[in-house]
């Protein structure tokens, strides 16, 4: 009696086994084709470019001082962190520049920034007057002279 169920419930296994096979088989090759789209895309999303500038989290364009240090030669060779480097200082100094400018601005109540505020600026910061307060720029950074006797009153 128990021997003619047991090979058909084999049979009926065997099959079960293969049917899963073949639906397993099915699932993969319809998830295979997303997932290779989905692989593609994200290689496409990594892929997109960022600037040295955005990376170095400036604005002040790194690859614009990259192409000034190597077009004037001051070096034979560079490295790939100088003009990310640079470029920092420069905005740095920049950005102080312009502060000390506007603060001039606002106590001459101006909301426009002038060459001779930013002059008045630097004159009266101390680090940036040592760094380039005798340098002349056009249109700004001559004082008014001190006459001679309100001078003398300075001295003593």
């Amino acid at each position: 009696m128990s021997s003619p169920a047991r090979p058909d419930s084999k049979k009926r296994q065997r099959a079960s086994g293969k049917a899963v096979k073949l639906l397993a088989t099915a699932a993969v090759a319809a998830v295979a084709p997303v997932a290779a789209v989905d692989a593609e895309k994200k290689k496409k999303q990594e892929k997109a470019p960022v600037s040295r500038t955005r990376q170095a989290g400036l604005t002040f364009p790194v690859t614009r001082v990259d192409r000034h240090i190597r077009l004037r030669k001051y070096t034979p060779r560079t490295t790939n962190t100088a003009p990310v480097y640079l470029a920092a200082v420069l905005e740095t100094i920049l950005t102080e520049i312009i502060s000390a400018a506007a603060a001039v601005a606002r106590d001459n109540k101006r909301s426009r920034i002038t060459p001779l505020h930013i002059g008045k600026g630097v004159r009266q910061e101390a680090a940036l007057n040592l760094l380039i307060g005798d340098s002349i720029h056009q249109d700004g950074s001559v004082l008014p002279p001190v006459p001679a006797r309100l001078a003398a009153y300075t001295k003593e």
